[in-house]
């Protein structure tokens, strides 16, 4: 006897078998999801003729185990048994092998391993709880070719997994089935604030111990129930508060280019702020006096940079030191480093400011050519990094920061303590974003949960806005605040006359 929810699922799952297109499963805990779909797929072994399906699970002991009734064969033996007798086939029942004698269609099982359905063609596959698989990826690419439907069946937990990449791939039927449609669960459901409650969630909010809990087996929260590196608590109320704001500017920077005739060298000149000229976008968050930001402050600049190939974003950031505020931002997937080297040094010399601006850049793999364009550029204030040479045991002075495991994770808990404390505020939403999506990658090591199956070199050249970020508050830490000048005194007051008399003096005492 189905609920509603179940009723409408069962035949969404049903017409993704006969249509042939993968269906994602988006659940609570004790749904049904996993009897949904083996009852469905009892119906096809039941009454269409020469059916072959094929379920899975990420170990074969939850597939068929002898008097184990929770494996998904136990659940098909139990569908069959409670059959009327005139139902029920000729059947011939082995480990994980369910074939009916009347109609030759068959149910067979395997573990999530990485050669899942290789060497047969399927009218359809259950990956049960395939967020658990570790193997997804090599699961995903082995049963494309064997299926035309796919019924990916699981609770959330978080990004970092093949399940959650089909989910938010945008290419699947997804399938939901919230606790709130559950009839005992779901009486008193109400919305709040965006979230779903009732008495019962409640009460089981009161009695499981752990937010990552909740968010896994009730909310379908793939952030919070993963390993989420950032304080999703905090992130949240950055996005509640009104700190994140469309830019108040939206434009480009350019510059010139004058080669000198008696060296020969480029230098960059002219650098200046236009609206909206160029799809290399420079989005301001703050107040322009005669086309620059507030002269009386300093500013820090921090560039991320990728191969400029278009597979990732080159990032430059900037903020102010004294308001601790992001005021700039620029991401482009195709600007070369050296070009994007050109842009980071135009922007420091456009900000101005009470002190020259600092630039740093994250010096690995492209920044090596970001790093020497800079110097070829004569921009002379940048960030060094004191690093302990092995070889020399002597500590040297480097021009950007480099990235090792050790240090980007230093990095960013510097960038998570600034945010925690409100050190830094972030105006960017896209920043707020990827920060959501940093998970603790079970290998070891931080990054975006869509690089968790990535090799570890990998994850370390993708560029993003969370490293550009983590960069500004290095730079702020690094860059001594400058006390702005005060403003003369009134005319012809008594501080204005005490002036002009040492003023006198010391020309005086200069003859």
């Amino acid at each position: 006897m189905l609920w509603p929810v179940q009723r409408r699922a069962a035949t969404e799952l049903w017409h993704a078998i006969a249509d042939g297109h993968d269906a994602l499963i988006d659940k609570s805990r004790d749904m049904g999801a996993s009897w949904l779909c083996l009852g469905v797929f009892a119906w096809w072994w039941r009454f269409m003729p020469d059916s072959p399906f094929l379920i899975a699970s990420r170990k074969e002991e939850y597939v068929d185990s002898k008097g184990n009734m929770d494996t998904l064969f136990a659940k098909l033996d139990y569908l069959l048994a409670r059959l009327p007798s005139w139902m029920r086939p000729r059947v011939e029942r082995k480990h994980m092998h369910l074939l009916n004698l009347n109609n030759g269609s068959l149910i067979s099982g395997e573990s999530t391993n990485g050669d899942l359905g290789r060497g047969g063609r399927r009218k359809a596959i259950l990956l049960d709880e395939f967020a658990a698989c570790e193997n997804g990826d090599e699961i995903l690419a082995a049963t494309a070719d064997a299926t035309p439907c796919r019924l990916f069946n699981s609770t959330p937990q978080g990004r970092g997994n093949a399940f959650a990449e089909v989910r938010f791939s945008g290419k699947v039927q997804i399938v939901t089935l919230h606790w709130r449609e559950h009839p005992e669960k779901g009486k008193g459901a109400e919305l709040v604030d965006g979230k779903w409650t009732s008495p019962w969630y409640r009460a089981e909010c009161a009695r499981r111990t752990s937010k990552k809990e909740i968010a896994q087996e009730l909310d379908i929260d793939y952030l919070a129930s993963g390993d989420a590196y950032f304080d999703l608590d905090i992130l949240q109320t950055i996005r509640g508060s009104g700190q994140l704001r469309k830019p108040l500017h939206v434009g480009a920077i350019t510059y010139d280019m004058v080669r000198s005739v008696e060296t020969g060298r480029e230098r960059l000149t002219n650098a200046r702020y236009t609206e909206d000229t160029s799809p290399q976008r420079l989005s301001l968050w703050c107040d322009l006096v005669n086309g620059r930001p507030l002269q009386n402050r300093s500013y820090v600049v921090f560039a991320d940079i990728s191969n400029g190939q278009g597979a990732s974003n080159s990032v430059i950031k900037v903020a102010c030191c004294e308001t601790r505020e992001e005021i700039a931002s620029f991401a482009c997937p195709d600007t070369p480093p050296h070009e994007l080297a050109r842009v980071a040094v135009a922007v420091c010399k456009w900000l101005g400011g009470h002190k020259t601006p600092l630039l740093g850049w994250e010096a690995n793999g492209p920044g090596g050519i970001f790093g020497l364009e800079v110097q070829r550029l004569g921009y002379g204030t940048c960030l060094r990094m004191r690093e302990l040479e092995t070889a020399a045991q002597e500590a040297t002075d480097k021009l950007g920061w480099f990235s090792t495991r050790r240090s980007k994770e230093a990095l960013l808990g510097s960038l998570r303590s600034a945010v925690a404390r409100g050190e830094y505020i972030i105006r960017d939403e896209a920043t707020i974003a990827e920060m959501e999506q940093y998970i603790c990658y079970k290998a070891g090591g931080l990054g975006p949960s869509r690089l968790a199956n990535e090799p570890d070199g990998a994850r370390a050249a993708h560029g993003d806005r969370v490293i550009a970020a983590a960069g500004i508050v290095l730079c702020m830490a690094e860059m001594p605040l400058v006390r702005p000048e005060e403003l003369p005194p009134p005319v012809n007051s008594f501080a204005d006359r005490r002036r002009q008399f040492e003023l006198a003096q010391r020309r005086a005492d200069q003859w």
